[in-house]
């Protein structure tokens, strides 16, 4: 999909239902680039996107490390390890109501501080709002 002025029209719900899709998107990525093997570092979804990435070529993924990965998000009848919805809501508010955050974290955490550049080009990866 991208990030910044993306045309949403390009944005396919179908394929992005599930974490398939964006696991098909991280194989093409690695593919493009032609990365023959890597060490896969997740956190939250993207651990589990690239869990299913591996499944699907584990000739591209070496190791995996996953932080916070969760099989799932929400909460059911048969399964209590995620969130409530109200908690989701209040998280996403939280998050909108808090640019810094979501602007200045992951700089931060891939080195921007002892390497410079580094968070100006982690930025590139951000929705803009």
């Amino acid at each position: 999909m991208g990030a910044g002025t993306t045309n949403p029209d390009y944005f396919d719900f179908n394929r992005y239902a599930t974490v398939d899709g964006y696991a098909y998107d991280l194989i093409a990525i690695l593919e493009k680039l032609q990365i023959e093997t890597c060490i896969f570092v997740g956190h939250s979804m993207s651990a589990m996107v690239g869990a299913v990435g591996s499944i699907t070529r584990p000739d591209l993924f070496t190791k995996l490390v996953c932080l916070s990965a969760s099989p799932r998000f929400l909460n059911a009848a048969d399964y209590y390890e995620g969130f409530e919805q109200e908690e989701i809501d209040q998280l996403l508010a939280w998050q909108h109501r808090n640019r810094i955050t979501r602007h200045g974290v992951q700089g931060r955490a891939v080195g921007g501080r002892r390497r410079p550049g580094v968070g100006a080009r982690a930025r590139v990866f951000q929705d803009p709002v």
